[in-house]
């Protein structure tokens, strides 16, 4: 328990220390870029200077919601804000818009005092000239929820719901403190993500079932079912020729203008292999413990028992774990294909829209992952916790 511990808190110093030193050079490299001559600054004061901003807000004031006077026909609401961010705050009376427009009209739940809201700002010269309500802020929500997952987790898992959280954790630090900058700064998101995945299940399973067969096997199965996962979404991702640019993705590269250098196809193989991740680490170590555990009930058992044993296991799991990963991708895309339904399509026209290409691309190449991690982990089980067979000795049957 101790050096899983240690080896939790090096992990997160290491990151400290390389986030820190990288912060200081982009501070060094921001200051020194900011150094210009006397007469580039008096032409860059001539010129207002506009600074936009995504901001936290809360509701002080809330009229009722309004039918607008348009032929748009939508319903929107007066509201005054207090926006207390950082080192602003200050007081705005802005309009809220409750419709969208999707063929049909539908209306968001009004505003009410006391609501706490995102607001896209506008400041020229330093000076707030627009404020406008983009979402909700539903953060100690969000933490509320995530303590009662945690505490559900320890609960009932004791020592080991504490590991799977240390585990849960550093999965987290690594794709948002490691992947996401990566990928930002250029680097290659296919590979990127195989390096983060192949550290992510070293790490877990070391802390979950520590330094046993046990964990090197689910290791090996897990680190398997990935990399074929990752090798069929490049494959027929360019078969398919997904561009990666759906409608999240095209939305995005509206709203900043830095993801123009970004490598979307990359990107969508990427998401493909994080969404695989968690469903093969399942297999792999649930597949891997029962056969720990089959071995020290039957010390005797033999290699080729073993992995029949693992195989015999492997199957019943299969049929329930490919429901969940193909259900969980269909459940995210349950209101495009009704859309696409509604508005005539057949279902061969709708299979070949990319939105729902790389959806059947993601469910499809993770689950054929899944079910390969299971002849792998057993083979791998067999191999490191399986008794030779002796010739001419029958083996102990079970």
């Amino acid at each position: 328990m101790k050096r899983i511990f240690l080896l939790t808190w090096l992990l997160v110093s290491l990151c400290s220390v390389v986030f820190a030193i990288e912060e200081t050079l982009e501070e060094m490299i921001e200051s020194g870029e900011s150094v210009v001559s006397g007469e580039e600054q008096v032409e860059e004061t001539k010129a207002p200077s506009f600074r936009f901003e995504t901001l936290k807000a809360k509701v002080i004031e809330a009229g009722n919601p309004y039918d607008s006077e348009d032929e748009m026909q939508g319903k929107y609401q007066d509201l005054r804000i207090f926006i207390n961010d950082h080192d602003i705050k200050t007081t705005y009376n802005t309009t809220a818009s409750l419709t969208y427009y999707i063929d049909t009209t539908n209306y968001a739940k009004p505003y009410k005092v006391g609501d706490k809201v995102f607001v896209y700002t506008t400041f020229q010269d330093n000076q707030l000239v627009s404020a406008e309500v983009v979402y909700r802020n539903s953060t100690s929500y969000i933490i509320l929820l995530f303590f009662i997952f945690v505490l559900t987790v320890v609960l009932i898992g004791g020592v080991k719901g504490i590991k799977s959280i240390i585990g849960l954790f550093i999965t987290v630090l690594l794709i948002f403190e490691v992947m996401i900058p990566g990928i930002i700064k250029g680097k290659n998101p296919l590979m990127l993500t195989i390096v983060i995945s192949i550290l992510t299940i070293i790490l877990t399973f070391l802390i979950i079932g520590g330094f046993k067969k046990k964990s090197y096997a689910a290791m090996i199965g897990t680190c398997g079912g990935i990399i074929v996962s990752g090798i069929l979404a490049l494959v027929f991702g360019n078969l398919f020729s997904l561009s990666g640019m759906c409608e999240e993705t095209g939305t995005i590269t509206v709203l900043a203008g830095v993801a123009k250098g970004f490598d979307f196809r990359g990107i969508l193989f990427s998401g493909i292999i994080i969404g695989a991740l968690g469903a093969c680490m399942d297999v792999g170590m649930s597949l891997s413990s029962a056969l720990f555990e089959l071995k020290d009930e039957n010390p005797e058992i033999t290699t080729p028992r073993l992995i029949k044993a693992g195989m015999n296991i492997g199957r019943d799991m299969i049929g329930t774990m490919t429901n969940t990963l193909i259900l969980a991708y269909v459940g995210g895309a349950v209101l495009t294909i009704l859309l696409q339904v509604l508005g005539g399509l057949s279902i061969e026209k709708i299979i070949n829209q990319e939105i729902i290409s790389e959806e059947i691309l993601r469910s499809i190449a993770g689950s054929i992952g899944l079910v390969l991690t299971i002849p792998i982990t057993a083979i791998s089980s067999g191999l490191m916790m399986g008794k030779k067979q002796k010739k001419g000795r029958e083996s102990y049957e079970r």
